[in-house]
């Protein structure tokens, strides 16, 4: 990768969602300190710092109007840490997928100090349209999948928005928002390999845009995005229904849904239930899929870019034993999910009360020491001080300095309230005091 030795160099990679960009992004994260040694610098301070750049560029709300407060200049953050680092900066989060042509002309302005490069990853539409589908019902939406796929088969009028599924994936249409004063060569195509390769190669071939050395990082210690069966999405979404149709005051917040039922029910619970059928494209869709996708490899090829993989891993990979068309799930098979949902919270319950309650175990011998070291203590100042000597000295010396005399006052209110917590008279005796000596 050339670069100009005066200028620093910004990657920015803007998408697209389910196409790896979790997996990445936690090598990324977990590995940044060894990334800036070659080079590199992976910017925020914490994790999420790339997706509020990312809204605090568009101005964007999170969900259903609640903004994270740690939004506003999230991405002035990212351009400075950018900017004062002289070397190679990468910026990455898939939702600037949704930026306007606005958004994008800004975000490159603010970098106009900088190489700027864009990356986007993709994978075939026939993996991309079911794991988009489970991600919209993560994300609270009841929409069955039969009609996701209706809406997104329509192809939309010109004074109507597209659906949000091909504001996200249609690489090319992305590209007209961003990459209109980007040279193609500084625009990477990085392509996800078909079912059954190693995990690893796409980030290998991320790793090539970066000129980094892919050997050299620690691939096991990712962030996790699961993907649900059908019944378990089926589930999640009937649960979706029933939330919003409360009123608004009585559902959760988003933060609450993000935390509950996203982060535990859906990707700890849900996704490790055995035995549900994978999501798949039904045999109804795939026409229309695999044109869409040829349209797409089309244009990217004659655009130039730099395509880091190959542009036949986007031909959609149809299952072999496709569904006909999509079906809900039967009223048994949902049963049976939310029973074992169920049965799997509550061995959940037990597991964290029982690490609770060693916890507070643990928690009560430490108190336990502590408390015997403090009266081991008190009870040799009390051996040292209750002799008449230094008794009358102590005396003597807190009526002349008033320092001494807080620090007896002191001592003395800590002594009777180690009392009061110990029993009153009923504490410890020194191991030379008799029954008869405590006055």
């Amino acid at each position: 990768m050339s670069q100009t030795p005066s200028r620093p160099v910004v990657y920015l990679h803007i998408g697209t969602p389910k196409s790896g960009t979790t997996y990445l992004q936690g090598i990324l994260w977990h590995n940044r300190q060894a990334l800036r040694e070659e080079g590199l610098q992976y910017t925020g301070r914490e994790h999420g710092a790339h997706l509020r750049a990312s809204f605090d560029l568009q101005e964007r709300d999170v969900q259903d109007g609640w903004r994270d407060p740690a939004i506003a200049g999230a991405w002035k953050q990212a351009v400075e840490e950018a900017r004062e680092w002289p070397r190679r900066t990468l910026i990455s989060h898939e939702t600037f997928a949704l930026a306007e042509p606005e958004h994008a002309d800004r975000a490159l302005a603010d970098l106009d100090f900088a190489e700027v490069h864009l990356i986007i990853t993709m994978r075939d539409l026939a993996r991309q349209i079911p794991a988009a589908w489970q991600e919209e019902v993560k994300n609270r939406n009841p929409v069955t999948y039969q009609t996701y796929l209706s809406r997104l088969r329509e192809d939309p009028a010109p004074d109507r928005p597209r659906h949000p599924f091909w504001v996200f994936q249609d690489v090319p249409g992305i590209l007209e928002r961003w990459a209109r004063d980007v040279p193609p060569e500084r625009v990477h195509i990085v392509t996800v390999p078909p079912p059954g390769s190693p995990p690893t190669v796409v980030w290998e071939r991320f790793s090539r845009v970066l000129g980094i050395d892919p050997a050299r990082y620690d691939t096991t210690r990712t962030f996790g995005n699961p993907s649900l069966g059908m019944a378990q999405a089926q589930l999640l979404r009937k649960f979706n229904e029933l939330l919003l149709a409360r009123p608004e005051e009585e559902r959760p917040s988003w933060p609450d849904y993000l935390r509950i039922f996203k982060d535990v029910y859906a990707q700890q619970i849900l996704v490790e239930l055995p035995g549900d059928r994978r999501i798949t494209l039904p045999k109804d869709c795939h026409d229309w899929v695999v044109e869409r996708a040829e349209t797409m490899i089309s244009e990217l090829r004659d655009g130039g870019y730099d395509i880091v993989g190959d542009l036949e891993d986007l031909r959609p990979a149809l299952p072999a034993d496709p569904a006909p068309a999509a079906a809900p799930v039967g009223d048994d098979a949902l049963l049976e999910t939310a029973l074992r949902s169920v049965e799997a919270l509550i061995r959940r319950m037990e597991r964290e009360r029982e690490q609770a309650r060693r916890r507070l175990e643990r928690a009560r011998e430490e108190a336990r020491a502590e408390a015997d070291g403090l009266r081991a203590r008190i009870a040799e100042l009390e051996e040292v001080l209750g002799k008449p000597a230094v008794k009358l000295f102590v005396r003597r010396l807190s009526e002349q300095y008033p320092p001494v005399m807080r620090a007896r006052v002191a001592y003395w209110h800590a002594v009777e309230s180690g009392r009061r917590v110990w029993g009153g008279p009923n504490r410890p005796r020194r191991r030379d005091e008799r029954p008869g000596d405590r006055s």
